[in-house]
């Protein structure tokens, strides 16, 4: 079945880079996989349309989620995740962007995700780079540093 996949998914690659709409197919693409069912995008680009006619609706989002993948790497986009403790507002997260931005350049990929056991703060994961502010961290060295050094002697 993977593989399947990765072939619906090289298709509306390389048409979409044949016609130069890779950008494009690329951001409705992440619009329709992120969006909630009654969110998502009415109107479609004319090579996605004819995509969903020939793509099995049963796998479309593995599809869709593979294609995103693909065109990332052939965009020469970064994969940043942002993992914050509560839902960023727009505000928080154009700051955020614009910080990532300006730190790894300008070709960036960023997803969003909820973790509430962080309790604050945020988990950046950018290629090898892990930056964790987030309180749950913080914590965990807090504890460390308490019990480093202290010698435990048997009884």
């Amino acid at each position: 079945m993977a593989k399947l996949i990765d072939q619906y998914a090289s298709y509306l690659l390389v048409n979409a880079v044949k016609t130069q709409q890779l950008e494009g197919i690329y951001r409705h693409t992440v619009a329709v996989t992120e969006a909630a069912d009654d969110a998502a995008p009415e109107t479609h680009p004319e090579l996605y349309s004819a995509f969903l006619q020939v793509a099995p609706a049963s796998d479309l989002r593995p599809i869709l989620l593979k294609f995103q993948k693909m065109a990332r790497k052939h965009l020469g986009l970064m994969d940043i995740s942002v993992v914050s403790a509560s839902p960023l507002t727009d505000l928080q997260n154009a700051a955020v962007e614009q910080k990532l931005k300006s730190e790894y350049g300008g070709k960036i990929s960023i997803v969003t995700s909820v973790d509430p056991s962080l309790l604050g703060g945020l988990r950046i994961i950018a290629g090898h780079d892990v930056i964790d502010n987030s309180i749950k961290k913080r914590l965990a060295d807090m504890k460390s540093n308490v019990y480093k050094g202290v010698y435990f002697k048997k009884c």
